[in-house]
């Protein structure tokens, strides 16, 4: 039976995955960075479905433990891709203001580098989150008690 440990670590490691191949065609450092996130993304993902329904009993899953809960999480991921994109241009609109010019002070330069990063890690956890939600249920679901399809 997957317990808090279990859905953190697979949560993040899904996370990770997915962020990496929603982000594929990045530069590599990007992808790496986007594969972080989704790690950080999926870590907190595949805790937040025991944080709005503590397992406290033996039937603690409703909605949040639920298929519906998981075809809305996916759904979402889809949603989510135009984010995705807009945190990638914001990294890369910083890089290339950051190359263009001549010669930025030091400050200004780790400013721009860390505001890049950041970007780029807000696009992996954009992903992770919800590969790390929906990995939470599929443990779940192998489980005696499985997962109920809607709520109570």
């Amino acid at each position: 039976m997957p317990n808090g440990r279990t859905h953190t670590w697979v949560g993040a490691a899904s996370g990770s995955a997915v962020a990496v191949y929603r982000g594929r065609q990045q530069p590599l450092l990007n992808v790496v960075l986007e594969g972080l996130g989704g790690g950080i993304g999926g870590y907190l993902g595949g805790k937040v479905p025991d944080i709005l329904e503590p397992a406290s009993h033996p039937g603690h899953r409703d909605f949040c433990h639920s298929w519906t809960a998981g075809g809305v999480v996916a759904t979402g991921l889809t949603a989510l891709e135009k984010w995705e994109v807009h945190c990638r241009e914001k990294a890369a609109d910083i890089r290339t203001q950051r190359l263009a010019t001549p010669s930025p002070g030091l400050a200004t330069s780790l400013f721009q580098i860390l505001v890049e990063i950041l970007w780029s890690l807000a696009a992996g956890v954009l992903s992770g989150f919800g590969a790390g939600y929906i990995s939470h249920l599929l443990l779940d679901a192998t489980t005696p008690r499985g997962l109920p399809a809607f709520c109570k």
